[in-house]
Formats: C-alpha cells, structure tokens, sequence
C-alpha cells in the first residue's frame, strides 16, 4: 500500500503547485508522469497477486486428500498398491495425454491410466456379452417355437390354438428388432460408468454409510430418461413374448431356452423400472469379473502402452465421433464444479452419512469415452441371426 500513499501525495502536490500556479502547462506533464507511475505499479502488484494465486493450490495440496481421491469405494480392487501387479489405478491424480477408453479425462488430472484399460475394456466386454446372450436365448427360443410350427403337433391343434401359438410367434420379432438400440443405450451408461473410476472427485456424487460404503450413486434424470425412451419399445415388446406363450399351449409346451425360462428383460418394462435397475446394478457394480481373470490382459496392454510413445490423441472430426447431443468435451466431475447449481445438485434420496452433492451423467459421460459404442451395436444385432432361422 506504500505505493499508493506515495502516488496520492503526489498527485496531490502537483495539483496544487499547479493549480496555485495557473499555469496548464505545468499540469499536463506533472499529472501524466504520476498517472503513469501508477499504472506501473498496478500492473505490477497484480502481477504478483496472480502468481500468489497460483502457487496457493501447489502449497496446500494435502497429499493424504490425493491419495483419498483415487480410492473410490465402487473400485476397491483396483486401488493403487505396491503388492500386486495387477494393473491398478493411481496412486494420487495426474494429468495424462494417452488415455484411449476414458479419453475426456486427457489434459485434465484423474486417477485413470493406460495400464488399467485392458481391465476397463474387459469389464465393458463382460457386461455387453451378458446383455447379448440374454437376447440369444429369445432368439433361440424362437427358432425353437418355429420348429413346432413346422411339426405335426401343430397341424393336429385346433383353429384357436394354432391362432394363439402364431401370435405368440410372431410377438418375437418385434422384441429382437428393438434390442439393438436398447443394448447400446445401456452400453453408453456402462461406459459411463466404467470412466467413473478416473473421477478424483468421486466422493461428490456418491451417499456413503458410516462405514464409507456407496450407498447409491446420484444419476441425472437425463441418463435414466435417455436409457429409458430406447429400451422402452424393445421393454414392451419382450413382455409381450411372454404374454402370448403363457396364453398358448402349444408355445408352452416348447420350453425354454435350454431347458430354463425366457431370460427376464423386467427391468426394461418402464422407465422408472429401468432406472432403478440403472442405479443398483449397473451404477454400485461398474466392474464385472475377478482380479485374476484380468491380470494377463492388464499386464500386457500396460507393457505394451508404456514401452510405447506417449501418445497425444489426435482430434477425431466431429461427423465420425459417436457425440450425443450434450455438446460438452469435458468429463461429468469437471463440468458439475464449472457450471451453476441449475438442478445438478442431488436430491438426498437414501439415508446416510454423508449425501451426494452433485448428480452423474454416465450417459454423456460414455459417450464422450473411447469405447466403441458402434461395436456393441453391431454385436447386438439380432436382425440376421434371427432371420437365418426363417
């Protein structure tokens, strides 16, 4: 504040020795010299203020908070330790440019890096083949009741029956033309999901018990919305499967699928169905599978990655990025701290110690992520394999 002092005074002076004066001459240099004295001096000291700034955060940095980022309970298997040679998350978060499967965390800091995304790549594999053979078995289920139709058990029933066993037939098709976008809307949130493990701010979106336990992960009404419009036909379609083989006898009479019932798409029946399932599946088991089911893939892709060049992601044009309509680049954890309180905070739905404070978004954030969504599309296609059986 000297400087200011100094400046007043003497500004004050030249005023008055000139004014006392009369004389303008005397003025305009005096008054333009001290006026540019302080400009000086204000670019100076503002300067300094915003490199006191900056340095704050590096100063403060609690090194127990870092390593308390990267433990989120919902990937406890996977926390950074010294013992295994799993591939394993950070220890603390850091800013990486080589990211492929959550690649909207590149440039920023996160817990993720490119040794643990053979593990992230297998668990998305996992959960899109246990939705893929579900939808198998309706088709081979179909094939099945085909099968019937073409027999003489079939000829032999009456007009009635034979009219209750085609609907019951034909109640397939609509169900497998549906799965595709269905399966890949769940995907999206998986992917979300998975990419949720590379959030140091994890402990904002989660409600914990007592004991630090995830109680529930707080989602966005988006991400449930948007699964639930594109599983809801597909929903519908296989409760109506269901609906016309028990209202028939003969497509009873088939059995299930490998000797079991019909796979049980219950959860797709409604959105507020879909969300639940959503919330305490998919979102408090984001990993599928054993530590030492991935530990070979993990190593070998980690080996691979880092005795390789580190890679800076080139940017993809954006007709061939599989983009949804939220327009941000940025991962969930770093848009809910930038963008105002318009309804992103939770509503403390489960009890607990400690509540969310901001809601996820595993949809946009699957979509921004590098895994193939396309791919789980085209595995998900039964059009073909449904039609080989016609």
């Amino acid at each position: 504040m000297r400087w200011i002092i100094r400046a007043s005074a003497s500004l004050a002076l030249c005023t008055h020795h000139t004014v006392a004066a009369n004389d303008l001459r005397l003025l305009r240099p005096c008054c333009l010299f001290t006026t540019t004295n302080m400009l000086q001096n204000v670019q100076h000291w503002t300067m300094i203020l915003w490199l006191a700034l900056l340095l704050i955060p590096v100063v403060t940095q609690d090194p127990v908070h870092s390593v308390f980022q990267c433990t989120n309970p919902l990937f406890r298997g996977y926390w950074a330790s010294n013992e295994s040679s799993v591939a394993r998350l950070q220890d603390r978060p850091v800013a990486r440019t080589d990211l492929v499967r959550c690649k909207m965390w590149n440039y920023h800091a996160s817990c993720c890096n490119p040794s643990l995304e053979g593990t992230q790549q297998l668990m998305f594999d996992s959960r899109l083949k246990q939705l893929t053979a579900d939808v198998q078995l309706l088709a081979s289920q179909a094939r099945a009741v085909q099968s019937l139709q073409q027999s003489d058990v079939y000829e032999q029933a009456d007009a009635l029956e034979r009219a209750l066993f085609d609907k019951a037939f034909d109640s397939f098709q609509p169900a497998l033309d549906h799965a595709p976008l269905c399966i890949e809307a769940v995907m999206s949130f998986v992917a979300g999901m998975i990419c949720f493990s590379c959030n140091p701010r994890w402990d904002m979106f989660v409600s914990q018990a007592e004991d630090g336990e995830i109680n529930s992960v707080n989602i966005t009404a988006e991400s449930c919305i948007y699964v639930g419009q594109r599983c809801g036909q597909f929903g519908r379609a296989a409760l109506h499967v269901v609906r016309h083989i028990m209202s028939s006898s003969l497509a009873k009479s088939v059995g299930g699928p490998l000797g079991g019932p019909l796979p049980d798409f219950g959860m797709f029946k409604n959105r507020i169905a879909t969300c639940s399932w959503l919330r305490d599946v998919i979102a408090l088991h984001p990993f599928l599978g054993a530590l030492s089911a991935t530990s070979n893939v993990d190593r070998q892709i980690g080996n691979q990655q880092s005795m390789g060049r580190s890679t800076v992601p080139s940017l993809t044009p954006r007709a061939q990025r599989n983009d949804n309509p939220r327009t941000s680049v940025l991962p969930t954890g770093l848009v809910a701290l930038l963008v105002p309180s318009d309804g992103r905070m939770s509503k403390q739905s489960q009890t607990g110690i400690k509540r969310a404070q901001l809601a996820l978004d595993p949809v946009g954030d699957g979509q921004r992520s590098g895994f193939r969504l396309t791919a789980a599309f085209e595995a998900a296609s039964f059009r073909r394999l449904f039609g080989q059986a016609f």
